[in-house]
């Protein structure tokens, strides 16, 4: 873990409510808090300091501590420090302290209702200063880090307001190696998507959440959300996603016409937002509601978002457990606009989901590369893009998309079932060098749009020899080329992309499918 910087001022609090680590000693709210060997206790006084702390200070608990009652009724007590800078943040942190601990992150319990920390302002546009409450700046420099925040419910239904809610006017937060579990509504909830930028989730851990729309939702200009696993959260219905974007609706400047806070033209009804990365995430349970089964989609976007890049990512559900709306990523209309331009969806590994393992509408120009999608009986399309026709004067249509070196595996597709299929919509659309098993059913193996570039794919109906170990299951599975096998150096290599799943580059002739090489 990053160690405690060795500028700026710190505050030092250690309490030991009910779950601290045995030993704890905690602190008094009379004492300096200037040092480890004399922290303040309790969390009204560590947030008093967080509100009034100049850039580069540090409010730190102790390993192994615990609290109760933290953050605030909903809008009640939102942060606004606007002393934190990018260059010198405002950190919200651990410490080791001198009794022990070490290791086990502070534990922050919060109350029912309470949200851990609110920031910035509703419809606070940072292109547009003092719009609304001629407010000198807007919040900027903001990390969360080492910190348990922990809801009140043992079965994981919400209980809890959520973990950091950005109303608006806020940049320059990074929330790294943090778990969110057991009742919290969401760990990160982006509200005036287009007043914030440069938002960060990593390696942090997020589960047993139920009974909400999502863990990360809405969006904003340079975010990312990378490295982090997501277990057993969602409300069960077709409308719970793990990660939900979303760009929002315009409002209106001083003088009633449309604006975005980031500076960008609204287009239809809504603000562009711009430069999102999902990358490296494990998704498993989606969506979970009563019986243990997924209903909605784990990772899910609408309106306009430009330049989506969702990388690396791996989406699995236990066996059986999956519905038919339990898709791995869909980006689409949903009721929505659907405008996606510069998509690429890329080196994900989808397994054992309902409906389609990735579906894309509404995204010309889109990338589709170097995917698995592996599913059973209730995986109805192993990719769809297009999937729905553009609305006119909401959807984009789609158009130059690339969908190529996928490999797409129905153990037991269903009659009608498609591994690879597209609407007629547009034109330059290119299907190439897919590596498909349809299953001993009547399933298709690829509808490609009409005028489409069809070349390089294999299909089978059992993939006999293709693969070392082809399954269900994302640890004992294996996607690679098996010795000698057909797949090897029979891709068309005008249509190949750069490199495969692992980062191997494609040979030439490239490999059919996710992988170039058998190791």
């Amino acid at each position: 873990a990053e160690p405690l910087r060795a500028t700026g001022a710190v505050s030092y609090v250690c309490d030991c409510q009910p779950g601290a680590q045995p030993g704890c000693v905690a602190g008094s709210d009379a004492a300096p808090g200037t040092s480890p060997a004399a922290p303040w206790r309790s969390w009204a006084r560590a947030r008093a300091r967080l509100d009034t702390m100049p850039a580069g200070s540090t409010v730190a608990f102790c390993d192994g501590g615990s609290w109760t009652g933290v953050g605030a009724p909903k809008d009640q007590a939102p942060f606004r420090n606007t002393a934190c800078r990018a260059g010198a943040t405002c950190d919200l942190r651990d410490y080791r302290a001198p009794w022990g601990g070490a290791g086990v992150r502070p534990r922050l319990r919060l109350g029912p209702g309470h949200a851990f920390l609110e920031v910035g302002w509703y419809q606070q546009y940072r292109s547009e200063p003092g719009y609304v409450g001629s407010l000198p700046r807007y919040v900027e420099g903001l990390r969360i880090l080492n910190l348990e925040l922990v809801g009140n419910s043992a079965d994981g239904l919400v209980t809890a307001e959520g973990g950091l809610k950005l109303w608006g006017a806020v940049t320059d937060v990074d929330v790294c190696n943090v778990e969110f579990h057991h009742g919290l509504y969401a760990a990160l909830d982006l509200v005036t998507n287009s007043s914030l930028a440069r938002i960060t989730l990593r390696d942090s851990s997020i589960h047993d959440n139920r009974g909400h729309i999502c863990v990360v939702c809405g969006t904003a200009d340079d975010l990312v959300v990378q490295g982090n696993t997501f277990d057993r959260n969602g409300g069960g219905n077709q409308f719970s996603h793990t990660i939900y974007l979303y760009a929002g609706p315009f409002e209106k400047d001083r003088a009633g016409a449309p604006h975005c806070g980031n500076g960008t033209r609204a287009v239809a009804t809504y603000c562009p937002v711009q430069r999102v990365t999902l990358r490296d995430n494990v998704i498993t349970r989606s969506a979970w509601g009563a019986g243990g089964r997924c209903a909605g989609v784990a990772v899910s976007a609408h309106d306009v978002i430009r330049d989506l890049r969702v990388e690396g990512n791996l989406v699995a559900e236990p066996a059986g457990t999956a519905g038919g709306g339990c898709y791995g990523i869909a980006f689409g209309a949903g009721g929505e606009a659907a405008q996606f331009e510069g998509l690429v969806v890329r080196a994900n590994r989808i397994f054992d989901v309902g409906g389609n393992g990735i579906a894309v509408s509404g995204a010309p120009g889109a990338v589709i590369e170097d995917n698995l999608v592996a599913g059973g009986a209730t995986l109805s399309t192993g990719i769809a893009y297009p999937e729905q026709a553009a609305r006119p004067g909401l959807d984009l249509p789609s158009r130059d998309g690339r969908v190529r070196n996928n490999t797409v595996y129905l153990a037991a597709g269903g009659d009608g079932s498609y591994a690879i299929r597209g609407i007629d919509e547009g034109s330059g659309q290119v299907v190439a060098n897919n590596a498909v098993v349809t299953g001993p059913s009547t399933a298709y193996c690829i509808k490609a749009p009409a005028g489409a570039t069809v070349t390089g794919n294999l299909c089978s109906t059992t993939g006999e020899g293709w693969w070392a170990a082809p399954g269900l299951d994302p640890v004992t599975a294996s996607f690679r080329p098996a010795p000698g096998s057909p797949l090897l150096g029979k891709g068309v290599a005008q249509h190949a992309s750069a490199a495969d799943l692992t980062g191997v580059a494609r040979g030439a002739p490239p490999a059919v499918g996710a992988w170039e090489k058998e190791k």
